[in-house]
């Protein structure tokens, strides 16, 4: 007996299988039988599989849009504990060097603007300043109002902290003093500097905020308060950890509300290229929907 099989697809668009069959007296026997049911699943399973495909890049998408919520708003290693445990511990750090920088006059400043140019003009300093910071491997925690609070030597703990962010202060002073003079608007900074003891750590359930506490941070502060205009003013600890290439002016004893007399030094210049094997090349922030520009072309396609 010889088998064979043949298809038809009739113009409905069902698939009619028939099996020929040679008997042994010589008589041919043929079976059909309907594939469209067969058809039609596979049909359906393609498009349940298109279905989820779009399905898991949409949720690939809120996942980018959340981790990029939260790299904007915590540091790296905080986003990881959060992802990888639902929690983050709060983390104490002997050494770390602080920045506070505040402007001068802003009040009398902010009432020649109107509020969207205030705020565009402020958007446009911190950017600058996030972008000096990224690039000293230093860490911004946060600006309330027109004041900017970074830190180097923590949650990544670095052992030139004191020269890496000093140098970003010096860079961000120099950034204020360039654009001044193409600017309507003249803004003048006062920057303090120390190196303490800080613990730094998520505050809040609902909203999540990375700060930082401790002496260090309440004597950097200080150190902002007892600078001069467009004066980088630093404690006795972080100028003790200062390499060479640091042009520092003594400013002898100071009283320090709550703290008594403190030694107060400005840096003046840098000469030489300290930390250069440390800096990284310019960094150039991400734009807002770079992340969706990305999806889409891999969502859509290119041509």
């Amino acid at each position: 007996m010889c088998d064979f099989i043949e298809e038809y697809e009739s113009k409905s668009a069902s698939t009619i299988c028939f099996l020929f069959k040679i008997l042994d007296d010589g008589k041919y026997l043929i079976e059909g039988s309907d594939h469209s049911a067969a058809r039609e699943t596979e049909l359906m399973l393609k498009s349940y599989s298109e279905v989820i495909e779009k399905k898991n890049k949409l949720i690939q998408r809120e996942q980018r849009k959340v981790e990029r919520l939260l790299f904007n708003t915590l540091p790296e290693t905080c986003v990881n504990q959060l992802r990888d445990q639902g929690q983050t511990q709060p983390e104490k750090f002997d050494e770390v060097s602080v920045l506070f920088l505040d402007f001068v006059g802003f009040t009398t400043l902010s009432t020649k603007m109107s509020t969207d140019t205030l705020f565009r003009e402020l958007n446009d300093i911190f950017t600058q300043f996030d972008n000096i910071i990224i690039q000293h491997r230093c860490e911004r925690i946060k600006t309330i109002g027109d004041a900017y609070l970074a830190v180097c030597g923590m949650p990544k703990r670095i052992s030139d902290h004191a020269n890496l962010l000093s140098l970003a202060a010096y860079r961000m002073r120099e950034y204020i003093q360039q654009r001044n003079q193409n600017s309507k608007y003249e803004w003048r900074c006062r920057i303090g500097i120390h190196t303490g003891e800080v613990t730094g750590g998520v505050v809040g359930r609902l909203k999540y905020i990375y700060d930082i506490f401790g002496d260090g941070v309440n004597t950097a502060s200080r150190m902002e308060s007892n600078s001069a205009e467009m004066k980088i003013n630093m404690s006795e600890a972080t100028h003790n950890l200062l390499s060479n290439d640091f042009v520092i002016e003594p400013r002898g004893l100071i009283n320090v509300k709550g703290k008594g007399e403190m030694l107060m030094f400005y840096l003046e210049d840098i000469i030489g290229n300290p930390c250069a094997d440390l800096i990284e090349s310019e960094v150039i922030l991400p734009h807002q929907d770079s992340l969706d520009e990305h999806f889409m072309r891999d969502y859509i396609g290119e041509d």
